[in-house]
């Protein structure tokens, strides 16, 4: 009995930490991912367009940085980027 409970307790303490992770872009991150919110803006304010050039003192901060990257990139291949030239008229 006592290792039935114990099993159902470890279940339901695995659910919960899976259950309280979210992602940010893709990337995992606990709690309200303010080091991945950080980075990106960081990453956008910055106008980074190369993985490489993403640099921080945490993970989250550099997979922030690499979400707007990746962010742009696919913004920029499906043409809803503004290049910056007027059309023609």
């Amino acid at each position: 009995m006592k290792r039935n409970f114990a099993l159902i307790l470890s279940s339901l303490l695995i659910f919960a930490g899976v259950a309280s992770a979210t992602d940010f872009y893709g990337y995992y991150c606990t709690q309200d991912c303010s080091g991945h919110k950080a980075g990106y803006e960081w990453a956008k304010k910055k106008q980074i367009a190369e993985r490489e050039n993403c640099g921080g003192r945490s993970n989250s901060f550099i997979e922030g940085c690499y979400a707007w990257v990746e962010d742009m990139n696919e913004q920029y291949e499906n043409g809803d980027v503004d290049t910056g030239t007027s059309p023609e008229e």
